[in-house]
């Protein structure tokens, strides 16, 4: 449980500043006026619900006044008059679950998109996944970890914000309800005026205070256990997307082995967390219950000497309650507040993660300039792994444009970052790049998204932007007529195409970008040759203005590239054939 005590130590910093820097911007946005117009709305049915409860606590006195009076005459109009002011009360109620609900949900949906944009912008998410000293999960803080934060910020909010309005309501009440305790102590003569007021506070007082020391490592603990859970999860999801590369290796005991492994650190976190949760349940089980009839103890003196009646102890019993209650919100909220605590620092660890992240193609020693009307040009390069590990370097390389080229080099030496820099996502590196804006670069595994087959064929476009003829005619001329007729059809592609059909997908694709430069990473490994060559043929027929930049280390693409380029080992320069 190491882990979880040097997590500690990290929480603990700045955390009031950190959860206003995440709650603040959704009330200061576009959607602003709406947010406070929900907020205030929520809290004014919750004020008037402490204001329904205040007049049933004094219906409660009058009613046991009755009782004790056996006023029977005054019992209709006592019972008509519950049943009014329960009306309120549910109703009211309902109100505040709606407008709350209401709130979250667009609090939640605006946080989403700014954190997913932010991750998305700039391929933050493809470099975050290069360095992993910055974030672990982040499918987890966009999905849960925001619902969490949202929905735990406004519930501990209007829950303390109720609080308050209750406990100042009964404070006044319990101000005129409670007359003063009179004993003699040692021969001397004592009085406590509002005695009730000075045992809740003492009382609420002493119960928060030793609900805090039972229930602190919660904080660090909750923490701890999200992370592992996430851990977990994200093998699961890992193992089902690669589920035929593991079958075919036999690699099911292995993967049995990992999933054990990372259910022990959710074991032990999650045995922490049932020994302390179980300490703080039995500690707040015991304050509830012992709440309940402390007050009838404390005012029994009084009763019993006739100085008040029984609806007015009842009534005091109440209203000790509700400010007994209102001043152990920290206590009833722990568990929450433990929670939204470990939330917070996770998503702000996430924003500080992408907030660290430099500028793609800004770093220091880096020159990346992108324009219309220029052509591939690279000076002075020199590739590196996220861990620093020198790869390529190419004092220069200018590629001309209607010259189709082939680009050669060892396998390893870094062939596919090259094409990662010159498309701007391939962060570590220096020297100067300059580019043309119509590029389309083709992976050697090709993204599907889930989907219908007309928005894989599309993507990363819209399908709006071509004809259905269009969509047939590429499907056709790379050599998948059967799919022709499942464009409509909705699939997780990605599983159901083979590798080569996947590859032939990527053609299709370009016949519809018609990009100005091409660069193709080993676009046709999963192809026969006579595949291969079809589709080559196929491109510079279809596209007379593409120049096509190919890696491949098979020569059997030569004779469409007029020239080709062969990159030998480290710090050596692009040597045109």
């Amino acid at each position: 449980m190491q882990p979880i005590d040097s997590t500690n130590k990290v929480i603990r910093r700045h955390f009031i500043r950190r959860a206003w820097h995440l709650l603040k911007p959704y009330f200061t946005s576009e959607e602003r006026w709406s947010a406070l117009l929900l907020l205030v709305a929520t809290l004014l049915m919750n004020a008037a619900v402490v204001g329904v409860q205040v007049y049933l606590t004094n219906w409660n006195g009058r009613f046991y006044n009755a009782l004790q009076q056996y006023n029977i005459s005054a019992f209709p109009r006592l019972v008509i008059t519950f049943f009014i002011g329960l009306a309120f009360f549910i109703a009211l109620v309902m109100l505040g679950y709606y407008f709350q609900s209401l709130l979250q949900l667009r609090w939640r949906r605006w946080l989403t998109y700014a954190f997913s944009s932010k991750w998305i912008n700039h391929s933050r998410y493809y470099q975050l996944e290069l360095n992993s000293q910055y974030s672990d999960n982040p499918d987890q803080r966009i999905t849960e970890d925001i619902d969490n934060l949202t929905n735990l910020s406004l519930s501990l909010f209007i829950g303390l914000f109720g609080s308050v309005i209750t406990l100042v309501s009964y404070l006044i009440m319990l101000w005129h309800i409670s007359g003063s305790l009179d004993f003699t102590l040692f021969g001397h003569h004592f009085s406590i005026p509002h005695y009730m007021i000075v045992v809740a506070f003492i009382y609420s007082m002493l119960a928060n205070w030793l609900a805090h020391l039972v229930g602190r490592k919660l904080i660090s603990i909750n923490y701890y256990k999200e992370k592992v859970e996430a851990n977990l999860r994200f093998g699961l999801i890992r193992l089902r997307e690669n589920g035929r590369a593991i079958a075919q290796m036999d690699g099911g005991e292995v993967e049995k082995a990992q999933i054990a492994d990372r259910f022990k650190d959710i074991w032990y976190a999650t045995r922490a967390l049932i020994t302390y949760t179980k300490r703080l349940t039995g500690y707040s089980t015991g304050v509830l219950n012992l709440g309940n009839v402390f007050p009838l103890f404390a005012a029994a003196p009084q009763y019993f000497t006739k100085q008040i009646t029984l609806g007015t102890l009842m009534q005091t019993s109440s209203a000790f309650t509700n400010v007994q209650s209102s001043l152990s919100w920290f206590v009833n909220s722990y568990q929450d507040l433990t929670s939204w605590r470990a939330v917070i620092e996770r998503l702000d660890n996430f924003n500080l993660a992408l907030d660290e992240l430099p500028e793609p193609m800004h770093r220091p020693g880096q020159s990346y300039e992108s324009s219309e009307n220029t052509r591939p040009e690279l000076n002075d390069l020199e590739l590196a792994l996220p861990q620093g590990t020198s790869m390529l370097s190419v004092d220069e390389l200018i590629l001309n444009k209607g010259e189709h080229t082939l680009i050669e080099a060892p396998s390893g030496s870094g062939k596919s970052l090259l094409f990662g820099v010159m498309a701007g996502n391939w962060p570590f590196w220096k020297g100067r790049v300059r580019m043309p804006t119509s590029t389309f670069f083709v992976p050697q595994t090709p993204y599907l998204p889930i989907g219908t087959l007309s928005e894989v064929l599309a993507y990363p476009g819209e399908t709006k932007a071509y004809q259905r003829e269009q969509l047939e005619d590429v499907l056709r001329s790379v050599g998948l007529p059967h799919l022709v007729n499942e464009l409509d059809e909705r699939a997780h592609w990605e599983r159901r195409l083979s590798p080569g059909e996947k590859q032939r997908i990527s053609f299709a694709r370009v016949l519809l970008k018609k990009p100005q430069w091409l660069f193709m990473d080993e676009a046709t490994a999963a192809l026969d040759l006579s595949a291969e060559q079809s589709l080559y043929q196929l491109l510079i027929e279809r596209l007379p203005n593409t120049t096509i930049i190919s890696i491949a280390h098979k020569n059997t693409l030569a004779h469409f590239h007029p020239r080709t380029v062969t990159l030998v080992g480290h710090r050596q320069a692009a040597n045109a054939k």
